[in-house]
């Protein structure tokens, strides 16, 4: 969607080839093209808004396309923003903001900014067409875009995005990284924030993922307390699955009722080869050299302690 003349219509021909049809609205006369992308294994629905200056609902095209926004609530809404009218193309970006929908910008004409030597800065988020349609890079989310410019791993944390890590928004991301062959790092623990469910971090949610990219490799981190032992099954079942400790403190793995006593047996067993040590020291008020130390006090054999430490990383992200 964008502003009439923006160059939507082109890119969302582009991209639905000629499968689209005509949708009415009902109770307007104004209407909207929609089509289909299939796109590595994936198929999105298009759909092709009215051009309108504003979300304002004083126009048929405006009440058409505001009613649209609330009532289907798209997974994300790419903007056609002509690049040389930056001031009146993102009034109408700032109202879809507004309504709490994902962004990307597809700034048009970027070849003529480019010519006219005019900077812009187009961060994450963003794509460039060339004329009217000639070059479109560019990525859904700022995870995807950050996995664009050279990530070394990826970490969707759930009580951020609000999202466990089974939800299928994620799934693109996950594919993107195993198409580059990074790691994604995936948060699994008790959360206390009361803006999301406690156990928006339960090991089943990465289980799942787990069974559906049994190619990618994931570090479930964050000790998976108060749900240990199910944090333990998920690299007892899939040997695509690692598994941290990071930001709890180890001293814990050898105190009696504390929940992770468990560590001490399985570090020295069956999930020897997979536990490693990690650290989110600069939130614990606690020095790296003290974490390690602890690490080093526990009654574990110095055979346990040289995986946690190094051997199994170097193993996870060696065989990348």
């Amino acid at each position: 969607m964008g502003n009439p003349n923006s160059g939507k219509t082109t890119l969302f021909n582009v991209l639905s080839g000629s499968h689209e049809h005509v949708g009415n609205y009902s109770g307007v006369t104004v209407d909207a093209k929609s089509g289909r992308l299939k796109y590595k294994g994936y198929t999105i629905d298009l759909t092709d808004l009215p051009g309108t200056y504003a979300l304002s609902a004083y126009t048929p095209e405006e009440v058409y396309v505001r009613r649209f926004l609330i009532d289907h609530t798209p997974d994300v809404v790419v903007n056609t923003v002509v690049a040389s009218n930056l001031e009146r193309n993102l009034y109408l970006t700032t109202q879809i903001i507004d309504l709490g929908i994902p962004v990307v910008l597809a700034l048009n004409m970027m070849d003529l900014v480019e010519k006219n030597g005019d900077p812009i800065n187009a961060g994450m988020g963003t794509c460039g067409l060339c004329g009217q349609i000639g070059l479109w890079t560019g990525w859904l989310s700022p995870s995807e875009a950050a996995l664009a410019n050279g990530a070394a791993a990826l970490s969707p944390t759930a009580f951020r995005t609000k999202l466990p890590a089974n939800d299928k928004k994620n799934y693109p991301l996950y594919a993107k990284c195993c198409e580059l062959g990074i790691p994604v790092h995936i948060y699994c623990s008790l959360n206390l924030s009361a803006s999301v469910p406690y156990d928006i971090g339960h090991p089943r949610y990465i289980d799942e993922v787990a069974r559906d990219f049994p190619e990618l490799k994931i570090m479930a981190g964050v000790s998976g307390w108060p749900w240990v032992l199910d944090f333990f099954a998920l690299p007892l079942r899939h040997k695509n699955v690692y598994i941290n400790f990071e930001t709890h403190e180890p001293q814990k793995f050898d105190q009696r009722g504390s929940g992770y006593e468990s560590y001490l047996y399985y570090a020295e067993h069956s999930l020897m080869d997979r536990i490693c040590f990690a650290t989110n020291w600069t939130t614990q008020s606690l020095s790296l050299e003290t974490l390690i130390s602890q690490v080093e006090a526990l009654p574990l054999s110095d055979k346990a302690k040289e995986h946690i430490f190094y051997l199994n990383a170097k193993r996870f992200y060696e065989e990348l």
